[in-house]
């Protein structure tokens, strides 16, 4: 997974231009790799927990949602709940919204993979899950978690 962000969408829309498209022989064209286009996210909210030490896994739940409006409500209701407290480990979230209106990204840093599965195992996590299950219009809550390899703060190239 890349996550790149962006000034704005005009710089990016220069970049996606000069880019030549990376064919996969055998499996895809150059037509195809025309029309594939990365998804587009926008920030909503976050919370920064203040955590010490860096950040060494992300952990990145998606999930569907019925349009932009459910994207806030979803985001809203867990921010506003039971993700509005601190967790060990846990260094910051960013909520992203798609620009289409269909889905949610969370990206968690977290300071170890052990405190992101301890909180999967805590009321706080179970919390979250079932106030997402009980939004109309919520739905395929998937994850995964990555290790970070490399990062980047400032300009590249």
């Amino acid at each position: 997974m890349t996550v790149v962000q962006w000034r704005g969408e005009d710089s990016w829309d220069r970049f996606f231009r000069s880019c030549q498209p990376f064919v996969i022989p055998g499996v895809e064209t150059a037509d195809d790799t025309r029309r594939l286009r990365p998804e587009l996210y926008r920030r909503y909210r976050g919370q920064v927990a203040g955590e010490e030490g860096e950040a060494v896994c992300v952990v990145v739940p998606i999930f569907d949602v019925d349009g932009p409006e459910r994207q806030r409500r979803a985001v809203d209701t867990l921010l506003d709940g039971p993700l509005n407290a601190r967790f060990p480990g846990l260094r910051a979230m960013h909520f992203l919204l798609s620009d289409d209106g269909s889905r949610v990204l969370n990206y968690a840093e977290w300071t170890s993979q052990t405190a992101h599965e301890e909180f999967l195992r805590s009321e706080m996590s179970r919390d979250a899950f079932e106030a997402l299950k009980s939004l109309a219009g919520v739905r395929g809550l998937a994850g995964k978690r990555y290790l970070l390899h490399e990062r980047h703060t400032g300009p590249v190239g």
